[in-house]
């Protein structure tokens, strides 16, 4: 489940007419550094971001930007809030009991993922589901699968303490390919044994993994071997062949 919120908001000011040259006073001066903001001294323009996790499932997003010139201010900012929050169907079936618990009576699990629970903001929803034990049964699972794939990585040589790309199954690091897998992520290869020909098919033998083969006819199982005995073919009909134009 997941919810953005958002703020925006724009500042203009400007002014005409004579600038009076005398000192500003204290009042003055402190508008005016409020103003600025976080720029410089002297600097007329500029811009700032964040990206920050203040907690488990929280994003918090902002940009600022603010102008200045001769007789006028301008100022813009954004800020965005985003809650995030993967649970499996499975576990919350395994542990609805007690995550309903968590909410006021009456609560249904509809109004838990819309974040829309009486008398609780949509942060405090938040913070009640990712405690639950249904969300720490999901978390051991992604902490077990990304176990599993960093063994898988360090068994075909990866070294998991450094930079390395997985990118559609390509499993690359310092230029060297470990493995390409065609799919994001893989599990240990593993060797498939053929099964033994059924009966009637022909049975191929690899002679040192080389595209050189043998083939033989693999007889029906508690059955006599029946063949076939080679047939004579007729002698060219040298008629027809003259008719025909055909080299005999």
């Amino acid at each position: 489940m997941s919810r953005t919120d958002g703020r925006s908001e724009t500042k203009l000011t400007t002014s005409s007419g004579p600038i009076e040259r005398r000192l500003p006073t204290r009042a003055e001066l402190s508008a005016a550094q409020k103003m600025r903001g976080f720029l410089k001294p002297g600097q007329m323009s500029g811009s700032k971001a964040h990206y920050r996790f203040p907690e488990t499932g929280v994003a918090d997003i902002g940009l600022s930007y603010i102008s200045r010139g001769d007789g006028f201010y301008s100022s813009d900012s954004f800020s965005q809030r985003e809650m995030y929050s993967y649970v499996g169907q499975e576990d919350i079936d395994a542990n609805k009991k007690q995550l309903m618990s968590m909410f006021p009576q009456g609560t249904t699990l509809k109004n838990i993922l819309n974040y829309n629970v009486a008398g609780m903001s949509p942060l405090d929803v938040h913070r009640a589901f990712v405690s639950s034990d249904a969300y720490k049964a999901t978390e051991a699972k992604k902490a077990e699968a990304e176990r599993m794939y960093n063994e898988d990585l360090t068994a075909i040589g990866v070294d998991i303490s450094k930079p390395y790309m997985d990118a559609a199954g390509v499993i690359k690091q310092d230029g060297k390919v470990f493995a390409n897998t065609g799919i994001f992520g893989f599990n240990k290869p593993k060797v498939m044994t053929p099964q033994p020909p059924a009966a009637g098919q022909a049975k191929v033998i690899v002679v040192n993994d080389t595209a050189s083969a043998q083939s033989e006819q693999v007889a029906p199982l508690s059955q006599p071997d029946i063949r076939v005995p080679d047939i004579a073919l007729p002698g060219m009909n040298v008629s027809k062949a003259a008719t025909l134009q055909v080299g005999l």
